[in-house]
């Protein structure tokens, strides 16, 4: 660590006792271990993040590019330097790093792990300059008290240059809403405002870290709110010991409990004086195992009483509720429970193997993260997510139920029903419905099984609707009141010829892409594809079913005949120009742009001849290919010659 002329030294403040209610910052306790001033030009770092947000309620559509802004500071862990800042801030694809001052270096930063439920993340700078000129903030040994006088350094909004604001911590909060990951954490509030850009900023006491920015206060002013420095040493030890991207620094006992009432404690039997918790039930996967049972009733944790309002005093004679000494160990620690199951006391030790949310059925996942969703025949299937909760205004009230319930099983999840093509626009060649009247009513329920088979995954369901070999489709709703919903099953060409008319840019979100290549494309049937633009698949017209891989001289002589223009009135022939929604498509330079005729496959440069049958072959080859481009819909489509007509293809209709 560097050493500058202008760095003086001051005493580090010790921890006093809970019971001091004196001024914090008032006649400390002086050690005599110095440290540098605090100098935000080589400790606060202003951050940059691109990537890209997919939306929760609309997965099919192409996903935006992003853009923000933050915070960081400088810590020194395991001996390196690395970068704190905020989860919401660090949660992209790219991300750079600048000082204040001094230097004017962007540096590339790379993420080593991220905690949402504390909305944290430590990152990393490999180069050898910003390491030599960063100087490490240390860490305040105590948490923040009332009183404690702060700065708030930061990037906040109006400006480039770095910003200090000062003021006071008005509040300590044992237990409050992290609106990142909505769980209740520590927290201390400011007298001194947070603006957005501050996030993952530094606040500092006594030249000390004594918290991170992370927060405000809607239709206040002038306060905000910090993850406490005790929050932030949980999070680098948990990183220390497990070393995961993605985390959570924090167990969970995950137990259903109930409070105790008089009529309760008379119906079991228990003493009126007897306080504790009722157990409602123990989920399948909880850490607790068959340690606890229903009925029970938990008095003691770690010593500490539990009382009947699901309280337990701390040390600072505050009381909270008794999950926040769950939340104060480390996964892997253990928990002494004390509890009465029937007339007599128990107690055992149960280790904390879970991470807060592991076991949730609904998650909650980074935007950056595709959602996981499946259209087939007019019907937008997706996994249920927190974010998708919070994203819409629509009725809801049919899968909210699911939010706060664990998972039975590993992997299971909630798959149901989001969006429906409209009626007046899903219908085949002949004009007929390809989904019923009354599906419109099934949006946002959850699917039970698919032709009688029990869907527990997403994938559980595309793998059944590709594998289906009848007409229609019957699906089965987790619900009492409704009534099974059987649709006709869409061909492969049907879903595409919506996907083409609807703008939606994928079949399946890309997770799920092995199961429709192994499935459904050896089956797709064949058809005659040509692109007007560089954005739209346009389907001609679908043909005969494939026939047998062509020999060498099958090959030779259909291709002579297709560039010769010989045999015009072949069934499996297109003629030489056609026109689709207006626009004027030249086929005589097939030779050069690529397409599907006659059961094979054209390419322009190399000439390689396909069996069309094999569609995924041919993405194979398009990928590689120097003549083909990829669309912004994810789509690959073949390059057109510099004579191509401009695009004048009437505009796609959009899912309400």
């Amino acid at each position: 660590m560097a050493t500058r002329e202008e760095d003086v030294v001051v005493p580090i403040i010790t921890n006093t006792s809970p019971e001091d209610t004196s001024h914090s910052n008032s006649s400390p306790e002086m050690n005599t271990e110095l440290i540098p001033a605090f100098n935000p030009d080589v400790s606060v770092l202003h951050i940059e993040a691109w990537g890209i947000e997919y939306s929760h309620t609309r997965p099919h559509v192409t996903p935006f590019s992003s853009g923000s802004s933050g915070s960081g500071f400088v810590v020194m862990h395991l001996d390196e330097t690395y970068i704190v800042t905020n989860a919401h801030v660090a949660e992209a694809e790219r991300l750079t790093v600048k000082f204040p001052r001094g230097d004017n270096t962007k540096y590339e930063a790379t993420i080593i792990s991220i905690d949402s439920s504390c909305d944290l993340a430590l990152l990393k700078v490999d180069n050898v300059a910003f390491n030599e000129r960063a100087v490490p903030i240390p860490l305040l040994e105590r948490s923040p008290k009332i009183d404690d006088c702060i700065e708030v350094h930061g990037f906040p909004m109006g400006g480039t240059t770095v910003s200090k604001t000062r003021g006071t911590v008005s509040r300590v909060e044992n237990q409050h809403n992290y609106a990142h990951s909505n769980i209740q954490l520590p927290v201390a509030q400011l007298t001194a405002a947070i603006a957005p850009g501050n996030s993952g900023g530094p606040v500092i006491c006594n030249n000390m870290l004594i918290g991170v920015a992370f927060q405000g206060i809607r239709g206040v002013e002038g306060s905000g709110q910090i993850i406490p420095v005790s929050i932030v040493k949980h999070f680098l030890m948990h990183n220390k010991m497990i070393g995961d991207v993605h985390h959570s620094s924090f167990p969970e006992l995950n137990i259903k409990t109930s409070k105790l009432n008089s009529l309760t404690k008379t119906s079991l039997g228990l003493a009126s004086t007897t306080t504790g918790l009722k157990v409602k039930s123990v989920p399948l996967l909880s850490c607790s195992g068959t340690l606890l049972q229903e009925n029970d009733i938990l008095t003691h944790i770690d010593g500490i009483q539990i009382h009947d309002d699901a309280t337990v005093m701390l040390e600072d004679g505050m009381f909270e509720p008794y999950d926040v000494l769950i939340k104060r160990k480390h996964i892997g620690d253990t928990v002494s429970i004390s509890f009465i199951r029937g007339n007599t006391s128990h107690a055992c030790d149960i280790t904390l193997n879970k991470a807060h949310g592991a076991n949730d059925l609904v998650p909650l996942i980074p935007n950056y993260i595709q959602p996981n969703f499946y259209w087939d025949s007019g019907l937008l299937f997706q996994t249920l997510t927190k974010n998708f909760l919070s994203s819409t205004y629509s009725n809801t009230a049919k899968i909210k139920k699911y939010r706060n319930i664990s998972r039975d099983e590993d992997n299971e999840e909630v798959v149901f029903i989001s969006s429906i093509i409209p009626k007046s626009y899903a219908q085949d060649a002949d004009g007929n419905n390809i989904y019923n009247d009354d599906a419109k009513d099934y949006k946002n329920m959850k699917i039970s099984h698919v032709n009688g088979t029990k869907i527990k995954t997403l994938a559980d369901l595309i793998i059944t609707m590709q594998n289906t070999t009848s007409a229609s489709i019957k699906l089965t709703l987790d619900d009492d009141d409704a009534d099974d919903l059987e649709i006709p099953k869409a061909s492969h060409l049907e879903n595409l010829m919506l996907m083409r008319e609807f703008s939606i840019a994928e079949l399946c979100s890309s997770s799920y892409n092995r199961f429709i290549r192994e499935i459904s494309f050896a089956d797709v049937p064949e058809m005659c594809l040509f692109h007007n633009s560089l954005t739209q698949l346009e389907i001609l017209e679908e043909v005969s079913p494939p026939a047998p891989p062509p020999t060498p001289s099958d090959v030779e002589a259909d291709r002579e005949e297709i560039i010769d223009g010989s045999e015009p009135n072949s069934p499996n022939q297109v003629d030489s120009e056609a026109e689709l929604d207006g626009t004027h498509i030249d086929h005589s330079n097939v030779e050069e742009t690529g397409a599907v005729v006659n059961n094979t496959i054209m390419t322009g440069e190399q000439n390689i001849m396909l069996p069309a049958s094999n569609l995924f072959q041919f993405q194979q080859h398009l990928d590689t290919h120097p003549t083909t481009k990829r669309s912004r819909a994810g789509a690959t489509t073949i390059a057109s010659s510099s004579e191509d007509k401009p695009n004048t293809a009437k505009k796609r209709r959009f899912i309400e």
